[in-house]
């Protein structure tokens, strides 16, 4: 609530929502980030900092826009880690708003794919492909080391019950061979 006006709220979880009318209507100030918590500066009714799954961000005129200030901050929530096959210095992640990220041996990760992650992981006789899953069904597929990524989503059927980070895996002893879990396991030709 916003502490000058209290007929202004803020109400976020997935999506950042805004009312000026005590919660009578609403608009949607399409922050997808997961949000935790605004911060109102005490000087300027107008100003108020963004805390979400992808770091902070600032908004000097009441949400309509944002600045993003995670510039050198590292900070990401890791699902999973797939070390690469041969190579201990080098990595694919997967983490919650952030997508996919790579490691290779530096100080930083590198970006890949943007959004949810939910298991990422090298095909073990040629590691310039990387696997990742998505949200629901969204599984993802790298043939450049985790430089750019190709949509792969099985055809399921759309009733289906999934996880949010449904189960994605490859098969230890066969080679190109991919799992995939609804309510029931799918197998890659």
């Amino acid at each position: 609530v916003d502490p000058k006006n209290p007929r202004v709220i803020y109400v976020g979880s997935n999506e950042l929502l805004k009312s000026t009318d005590n919660g009578a209507s609403w608009q949607n100030l399409h922050m997808l980030e997961g949000e935790h918590d605004v911060v109102f500066d005490p000087s300027d009714a107008q100003t108020f900092y963004l805390i979400n799954n992808s770091g902070i961000w600032k908004s000097s005129d009441g949400g309509q826009s944002f600045i993003n200030l995670n510039t050198g901050l590292g900070i990401a929530l890791l699902q999973a880690v797939g070390p690469h096959p041969t190579n201990p210095n080098v990595a694919v992640g997967s983490t919650q708003d952030n997508g996919t990220i790579v490691y290779g041996g530096g100080f930083a990760w590198d970006q890949g794919r943007l959004g949810d992650a939910g298991n990422g992981f090298y095909e073990p006789t040629n590691p310039r492909k990387v696997y990742a899953s998505g949200h629901y069904t969204d599984l993802f597929r790298s043939d450049d080391g985790g430089k750019t990524w190709l949509l792969i989503s099985p055809a399921t059927d759309s009733t289906d019950r999934v996880q949010f980070y449904a189960p994605f895996l490859k098969d230890p002893s066969q080679p190109g061979v991919l799992y995939f879990a609804t309510h029931r396991v799918w197998r890659s030709q």
